[in-house]
């Protein structure tokens, strides 16, 4: 039976945490969804766990047997989107907590931008985040500014995507031209919600929505989690580690420049002549000019939102 969302689920011995997420599910007030789960080879009590949720459940949950081992979490992630056939879809990961109303206000927001779109735009609905710690006790009401992500009065750049991510997938919720737009994910991709926000932004159109829609959970064993990007917290980092830091910068820009060259060669005869430009000065950056590196942020209006990571964005560019 075909369901309105797919909630696309990867997991990794996430036993500790996982039947919360679960149980968080169960509790929407939009009720037609589909679970599509495939565990990444977990050796602890993951399997048991989501197989006891999908016998609850029947034909709402999809456990994905494909026998391809470990993949890890981007590809673990696309491997289940690539089941996906709903007309939206949700990616979910294992150790959060949905707020009740997730599922209807994400697809509301989503539905708004629709009526305005063509019905073959790729559209992308992404919220803020409650931070919270194990225990769910709240460290911060606003992943965006903990983290300095994102700010939601500053205007979206075409360029912003290419060099940094601002979009969480498991707070988020795309369509099927999205889904279309952006199998296969390519083992260049960063992460498959960066990979997903970079199709969005350029083919689509990713849109903000108002207030938070998740308890987004800190704890030892999160692939990515939220790092505070105050100043003094940075300030900390690098003075402790210099080397380490500057070398994660230089690291994550590589990354996005593999990325971004992957993205060139799947959808260069789509994407506007303009773009196409930047893509390959970004692509080419190591071999340019000095002035020619400084410059690109300026010239292309490719800044983050905020001044801190600007910067270091600039100094290693």
């Amino acid at each position: 039976m075909t369901r309105v969302v797919d909630i696309v689920l990867a997991t990794f011995n996430g036993a500790r945490f996982l039947s919360e997420q679960l149980a968080s599910i169960e509790a929407q007030t939009y009720r037609d969804w589909r679970l599509i789960v495939r565990d990444d080879g977990s050796t602890d009590g993951t399997p048991a766990i989501i197989e006891a949720f999908a016998q609850r459940h029947g034909d709402r949950v999809r456990v994905l047997r494909d026998g391809r081992g470990r993949l890890g979490a981007c590809a673990n992630f696309a491997a289940v989107l690539e089941a996906s056939d709903a007309p939206y879809f949700m990616f979910c990961d294992q150790d959060d907590v949905w707020l009740p109303e997730k599922i209807a206000d994400l697809l509301r927001s989503l539905h708004e931008i629709e009526r305005q779109q063509d019905g073959a735009t790729p559209i992308l609905v992404h919220s803020d985040l409650i931070v919270v710690n194990e225990e769910l006790r709240v460290l911060h009401p606003s992943f965006w500014r903990y983290a300095r992500l994102l700010n939601p009065a500053a205007p979206r750049r075409p360029a912003g995507p290419i060099l940094r991510n601002f979009v969480i997938g498991c707070a988020s919720i795309g369509n099927a031209a999205l889904r279309q737009a952006a199998l296969p994910i390519p083992a260049e991709a960063v992460m498959h919600d960066w990979w997903i926000a970079l199709v969005a932004a350029n083919l689509g159109k990713i849109v903000e929505h108002e207030g938070p829609t998740i308890l987004y959970r800190q704890h030892s064993s999160n692939e990515v989690g939220a790092k505070s990007r105050h100043i003094f917290a940075v300030l900390s980092q690098i003075l402790c580690a210099p080397s380490t830091a500057m070398e994660e910068v230089r690291l994550n820009i590589e990354k996005a420049r593999r990325q971004a060259a992957a993205f060139e060669k799947i959808h260069k005869t789509a994407l506007n002549p303009h773009l196409n430009v930047i893509l390959a000065e970004f692509i080419h950056l190591p071999s340019s000019t000095f002035w020619k590196r400084k410059s690109f942020l300026i010239r292309y209006n490719a800044w983050p939102d905020y001044w801190l990571p600007s910067a270091a964005l600039w100094l290693f560019l």
